[in-house]
C-alpha cells in the first residue's frame, strides 16, 4: 500500500472535521476585505500575512489591524453589502460529502462572526458548530455608569474582540479543539449539556514539534506516510474499546484543514494544509497532507475501503 494512500485512509478515518474559514473555505480574508472597505487595505494585509505565516503572535497581529481599521458597525453592514461571504471551489460539495457520511463539521476561525456565520448558513452548518471571533461595540452606559456592550448591530463604538473566544490569540485553536472534543463527549451523555461556545481563559501553549511531515516529495511523502500508517495502527485498537479502554465510549478523530499556521498548532490527530488560495512555505512544510484544492480530499473520501485481504 503507497504511503500517500494511507494518508488518505488516515483522513478518511477522521470523524470530526474542523475547516478554518479564511483563505481556506473562503477565498478572501475577511479582516483584509473589511480593511478595503475602511480604505486601509495595503496596511493591513501586510499584518496579515505576518500573521498566517507564524512571524507574528496572531492576538499582537489582530489587535494591529483592527486598531487601523477602526470598525463600526455600519462599515460592517456595508463590507456584507458590497462584498458577500464567497465559498471557495469545491468547499460546499466537500463538506456535504463529510455531513452524509456522518462526520461532524465545525468551524474553527480567527475570522469574525459577522462572516463567518453566513458562510456557515450557506454550508448548512449549525451556529453551535461555529468558533469565531466577536467585535465587540459600546452602547453608552448602563444604570451604574458601567459600559454597556454589544455586538455587531446598531451604532455605537468599538471596544474590541470578545476576550473569552479562544481564537483571538496564538494557540487558541488548540483550546477550541480541546472544547470541541469535551463538547461531543458531553452530547453524548444522557442529560449532559454543553455551552454554546468555549469558555474564555487562559490557553495553553501548542506542544512544539507536533507537525513535522512534508508531502510534497518522495521521501517526504514516506516520511509521512510511516507516521500515518502508526497512527492507523493506533487507531485500530484505539477504535475498537474507545476513549480510556471502554468499548461503549468512541473516540473523536479530529483533523483541522486550513492555511495557517493557527491552524497546524491545532493539535489535531491530523493536519491538512490548504494551499488552494495560498501557499505557506511553514503550514507547507509542516503538514501531515498538503493539498492545492479540496478536490484529492474527496477523491479520498470515495475511494473504496481496503480489501481485508490486504
Amino acid at each position: 500500500m503507497s504511503s500517500l494512500t494511507t494518508i488518505a485512509q488516515r483522513w478518511r478515518s477522521c470523524n470530526v472535521v474542523c475547516f478554518d474559514v479564511d483563505s481556506t473555505l473562503s477565498p478572501d480574508e475577511g479582516i483584509d476585505v473589511l480593511a478595503a472597505v475602511a480604505g486601509k487595505a495595503d496596511e493591513v494585509a501586510a499584518l496579515t500575512a505576518a500573521a498566517m505565516g507564524g512571524d507574528m503572535p496572531f492576538e499582537v497581529a489582530l489587535a494591529k489591524r483592527l486598531a487601523v481599521i477602526q470598525p463600526t458597525k455600519e462599515m460592517l453592514a456595508r463590507c456584507l453589502r458590497e462584498h458577500p461571504v464567497r465559498l471557495t471551489p469545491g468547499a460546499r460539495e466537500l463538506i456535504e460529502a463529510l455531513r452524509a457520511r456522518g462526520t461532524v463539521v465545525f468551524l474553527v476561525s480567527g475570522g469574525f462572526t459577522h462572516m463567518v456565520l453566513p458562510l456557515a448558513v450557506q454550508l448548512g452548518i449549525p451556529e453551535s458548530n461555529v468558533i469565531a471571533n466577536r467585535l465587540l461595540f459600546a452602547e453608552g452606559t448602563d444604570d451604574d455608569g458601567e459600559e454597556k456592550r454589544s455586538s455587531e448591530s446598531g451604532p455605537s463604538a468599538f471596544l474590541g474582540v470578545d476576550a473569552s473566544v479562544p481564537t483571538c490569540r496564538s494557540g487558541g485553536k488548540a483550546a477550541a479543539i480541546r472544547w470541541i472534543r469535551e463538547t461531543l463527549r458531553n452530547r453524548r451523555a444522557p442529560g449532559s449539556e454543553s455551552p454554546r461556545r468555549p469558555p474564555g481563559g487562559s490557553v495553553e501553549p501548542p506542544r512544539e514539534g507536533h507537525h513535522h511531515s512534508l508531502t510534497t516529495t518522495d521521501e517526504d511523502v514516506h516520511r509521512g506516510g510511516r507516521r500515518a500508517e502508526a497512527a492507523a495502527d493506533r487507531d485500530g485498537d484505539v477504535r475498537g474499546k474507545g476513549q480510556g479502554g471502554h468499548p461503549s465510549e468512541p473516540v473523536d478523530l479530529v483533523a483541522m484543514v486550513g492555511d495557517g499556521v493557527t491552524d497546524m498548532e491545532a493539535q489535531a490527530d491530523f493536519f491538512v494544509g490548504f494551499g488552494g488560495v495560498v501557499c505557506r512555505p511553514k503550514v507547507r512544510d509542516g503538514a501531515d497532507w498538503f493539498v492545492s484544492s479540496f478536490a484529492p480530499l474527496m477523491d479520498a473520501l470515495l475511494m473504496p475501503p481496503p480489501s481485508s485481504d490486504t
